[in-house]
């Protein structure tokens, strides 16, 4: 298996160091093992510059080559978008990323076929924590309710535009830098200046050691391929997406992620049997959930949750994802403990299981280095590792 290491905030710039400097399956059926072989990754997708040169300049990196936004990086906004951007990046690689690439390498890729697809509902923006936990996926497919918009061109703006987009930008990456989560809330408005998603996206992908390649804006149509549309006509379709293609700076590999706008309520998902065919032609996938408000834990949701469970070969989760009853009633799962369970935070207490706090005290799991989610104040992180059948592994 092939362990990255992340190549993180100063790419190919003057203070330019490697990975290693910085950091220093499948399921069987019932019948039969189905065994997925690690895809050949073709270096064939041609670079457009000027998305990778926007990405640059909204992730605070130094651009390559000379070009439109060369200029724009003496600004007095963008050097001190960068220092503080910086300096944010090395703290959390250092309290969280670092821990869970070292964690993820040592105990989680072996517990997994780390080569499928990973599929993380309820996501917002977050592409950064699929990342470090399945480092050798090659597709990962986000769904989440903020909106995709058209990413500013900010070298059309004025000097004060682009200070202001800079000022949005960075109090939007608060949250999840400190919380490992996006609060939908804050988003709301955030996403409002930064212009949907996109520029978060374009960040994250810049800024764990990728070059963006290509961007298309996508309909997912009934049949569940994926068609791809103008902007304009992006929301006159039932699942609008986006698919942003990036490559490995270190490995020279290429990835792909889909991004795609769905409330996942089980009516709306009914209306739109596009999205479940379109999972469907992506299984067998590794499924993660974090933060996500217990949603899964109403009947509202029974269908997402279905989804999820038929199609997944494992399901790393919090607490807030699947409940555990549900694992408890179905025979082909085997479940993992990782952390300390405690109850949930106030907002949710209703939540609380008693099965899942006895299954934790019976079990005596093995703590986690990291706490990602909602427990991030007092490293209270509790993740269960869900397998469906025998797994085989495939390296």
């Amino acid at each position: 298996m092939k362990t990255k290491f992340g190549f993180l905030f100063i790419l190919f710039a003057s203070a330019c160091t490697t990975r290693q400097e910085q950091a220093s399956s499948t399921t069987d059926s019932a019948a039969a093992s189905l065994v997925v072989e690690k895809p050949v990754v073709v270096d064939t997708v041609k670079k457009d510059k000027a998305l990778d040169a926007l990405g640059r300049f909204i992730a605070g990196i130094d651009q390559i080559d000379s070009n439109a936004y060369t200029s724009l990086q003496k600004e007095v906004a963008w050097q001190t978008f960068k220092s503080s951007t910086d300096s944010s990046w090395n703290k959390l690689f250092t309290e969280r990323l670092s821990k869970m690439q070292s964690w993820q390498a040592e105990h989680f890729s072996s517990s997994i076929n780390d080569s499928l697809k990973v599929f993380y509902p309820f996501s917002g923006p977050d592409f950064l924590h699929a990342y470090y936990l399945y480092p050798t996926a090659h597709e990962f497919v986000l769904v989440a309710l903020e909106p995709i918009q058209e990413a500013i061109s900010l070298d059309a703006l004025d000097a004060k535009s682009r200070d202001n987009f800079l000022d949005s930008l960075s109090h939007s990456l608060k949250s999840s830098f400190k919380k490992s989560f996006f609060e939908t809330i804050n988003m709301k408005e955030d996403l409002k200046s930064v212009k949907g998603v996109l520029p978060l996206l374009y960040l994250l992908i810049e800024r764990s050691g990728h070059e963006l390649l290509q961007q298309q804006f996508v309909s997912i149509n009934p049949d569940g391929s994926a068609t791809e549309t103008t902007f304009d006509g992006l929301y006159k379709q039932k699942i609008p997406a986006v698919r942003l293609k990036f490559r490995d700076l270190e490995t020279r590999e290429i990835s792909q992620l889909y991004y795609i706008n769905i409330n996942v309520l089980s009516g709306e998902l009914k209306s739109r049997p596009g999205f479940e065919k379109f999972l469907n032609q992506k299984k067998p996938f590794n499924t993660f959930i974090k933060s996500a408000s217990y949603l899964m834990h109403r009947p509202t949701f029974q269908e997402i949750r279905r989804l999820i469970m038929d199609n997944s070969v494992s399901i790393f989760q919090d607490d807030t994802g699947i409940p555990y009853a549900d694992f408890k009633r179905k025979l082909d799962w085997t479940m993992e403990f990782y952390g300390e369970y405690t109850k949930p935070i106030k907002l949710f207490e209703v939540r609380y299981q008693p099965d899942l706090d006895s299954a934790y005290k019976s079990s005596h799991p093995q703590l986690l280095p990291f706490s990602i989610g909602y427990h991030y104040k007092n490293s209270k992180a509790s993740y269960m590792l869900a397998r469906k059948g025998s797994v085989k592994l495939t390296k």
